[in-house]
């Protein structure tokens, strides 16, 4: 039986190309910090950009690193990280690694004598930054990764994950975490926001927005299109609950300034009412927040041209 792993810190490595920002409404610039899960249960939400490895092209990188602690000694040896969703089908899985015991040194540089005794047993570990990496997932390819992720759509892996400790020679589950909460959202390719948001995400936005992993896992856009369509409606509208009504005397737009849509003030439903310039904007605004599937000139997505954001 897996003795219980321990969570102290799962954190992004940056900088890496996959990396994505988050921000909240009506906020100041978001801290660039790297750290998703603490041990004292915060958690932090946050964006990846499907990025492949340039050796293995079914393989997407996932920059992370972990770090845990064993309730038992392990003895030293190689192992590798798993990171599963317990709702889903989907895992993150770190290259393998060496746990063992950091090498102790004096102010002069030379080893102790307690370190030049054999430590066979060790409790707490992290995935290693990059150097003891083979040659294979070297820094600029992520420290965890997903094989097998075949997604036309941005998805969301939210709720409780578990984390394992596993040998690398046989595959045995030496420990397992209890369920963690993680907010983490996966896109196809830069985002989409113009000024004020230029390469953010919004995090109320999105929330309401992106699918789950299961909704769009291995399907075309053109196959999941209407559903996604019809959850995205269906979700600004309860955004709006009992209290957001439509304007059937003056007409006028609520969320509108010229052709510049407040999605701040949508989003904190500063107005009870609306119209339909108002539902359209936010309908339009809704699927930037899918951000581009393509580069520099080649930016065909979900959406890309249109009414200013603010």
């Amino acid at each position: 039986m897996a003795q219980t792993l321990i969570v102290t810190n799962i954190s992004k490595t940056v900088p890496h190309s996959a990396n994505q920002i988050i921000q909240s409404v009506g906020r100041l610039p978001p801290h660039q910090s790297k750290t998703i899960y603490e041990e004292n249960g915060s958690a932090r939400p946050t964006a990846f950009r499907i990025v492949h490895s340039r050796n293995m092209p079914n393989r997407v990188c996932v920059p992370l690193t972990f770090a845990g602690q064993l309730t038992s000694p392990a003895p030293q040896g190689r192992y590798y990280v798993t990171g599963t969703q317990v709702a889903g089908n989907f895992r993150l899985t770190s290259y393998p690694f060496e746990l063992k015991e950091d090498d102790k040194k004096d102010d002069n540089g030379d080893e102790t004598e307690s370190a030049a005794k054999t430590t066979t047993t060790i409790t707490s570990f992290e995935t290693p930054n990059g150097p003891e990496l083979p040659p294979i997932s070297n820094f600029k390819e992520g420290l965890f990764y997903c094989d097998g992720l075949n997604v036309d759509c941005p998805f969301k892996v939210t709720g409780d994950w578990t984390w394992s400790l596993h040998r690398f020679d046989d595959n045995f589950e030496v420990a397992m975490s209890n369920g963690i909460a993680l907010e983490i959202y996966f896109f196809l390719g830069p985002t989409a926001f113009p000024p004020p948001w230029p390469g953010t995400h919004v995090l109320e936005l999105i929330r309401l927005t992106v699918p789950d992993y299961g909704v769009v896992a291995g399907l075309a856009w053109d196959q999941v299109e209407s559903r996604v369509v019809k959850l995205i409606v269906s979700r600004l509208w309860d955004l709006g609950g009992m209290d957001l009504r439509y304007d059937i005397e003056s007409g006028s737009p609520k969320y509108l300034k010229g052709n510049t849509f407040l999605l701040g003030a949508m989003l904190r439903r500063e107005h009870n009412q609306c119209n339909c310039f108002d539902l359209a904007a936010f309908v339009y605004t809704a699927f930037k927040s899918l951000g581009r599937r393509g580069e520099g000139d080649d930016v065909s997505g979900y959406l890309v041209t249109g009414t200013r954001i603010s």
